[in-house]
């Protein structure tokens, strides 16, 4: 998990959280979203996002969260076999603490089944992740009058 913590009680970075329990997949799209101009939380199973997102309100808020990178399927907690349950209840953890934020959710297996996120199928290229990530980040424009 990579999250500097300074002392200050706000943090001006945007971050993008990536959520994979691939090691090498969390490098490379945390490489790719700081090169996009955001700051990068890393976690590798539902308990990291959980103790970065406690319940408490004020901690959960301290980190200025844009958007999550969630996979479909990896461990709720270390030394666990991966859970396809487990995007879907980081998910749900993500919005009762932060309320409706913006999720890409990753998957190789039938993506076209997840609900609660913009689907990504992987493999995906870097330039379809970029646009998906910026369409993701874009505040929505209002239909012209």
């Amino acid at each position: 998990m990579l999250i500097p913590h300074t002392g200050c009680k706000e943090i001006t970075m945007s971050y993008v959280l990536i959520v994979d329990d691939d090691e090498e997949v969390r490098r490379i799209l945390g490489i790719i979203v700081k090169g996009m101009g955001f700051d990068i939380a890393l976690c590798e199973t539902v308990e990291e996002v959980q103790n970065l997102f406690p319940e408490n309100e004020a901690e959960a808020k301290r980190i200025d969260l844009v958007a999550a990178i969630v996979d479909g399927k990896f461990p709720e907690r270390a030394g666990m076999a991966p859970d396809d349950r487990a995007g879907e209840a980081t998910v749900k953890h993500l919005r009762l603490v932060r309320g409706a934020i913006p999720i890409l959710a990753m998957s190789s297996r039938d993506p076209e089944r997840i609900t609660w996120g913009r689907p990504l199928p992987k493999p995906f290229t870097i330039p379809v992740f970029k646009a998906a990530l910026t369409e993701l980040v874009s505040p929505i424009q209002p239909e012209p009058s």
